[in-house]
């Protein structure tokens, strides 16, 4: 019986052992997988972050031969309408805010 025993124990302790093993070879795996994405996540921030400053110094470039009012600015100005009865007074408020402002 102490024979059997001490083989069962014997057997359980090179499964173990096996477990072990498989766990680090896992574990080494998974970091070396961890590493390859974090390295193609940093890539790509750095290729959007470039994208983004040429798109920024085409826009500040674009500013400056507009004559740096900035982009989309306009030099139309917006009349305020005349109260003439036809609206609503609410409605001609709102449009007199618009234009003023």
């Amino acid at each position: 019986m102490g024979n059997c025993v001490s083989a069962i124990r014997e057997e359980l302790e090179t499964h173990i052992g096996d477990l072990c093993t498989g766990q680090a070879e896992q574990e080494e795996r998974l970091d070396k997988q961890q590493k390859n994405v974090t390295s193609i996540v940093e890539q790509q921030v750095r290729n959007l972050r470039e994208e983004f400053e040429a798109q920024l110094a085409a826009v500040e470039a674009r500013s400056r031969r507009a004559g740096g009012r900035g982009p989309g600015a306009s030099t139309t100005t917006v009349k305020p309408p005349k109260f003439d009865g036809a609206t609503s007074w609410a409605v001609f408020h709102r449009q007199f805010e618009a234009a003023a402002v």
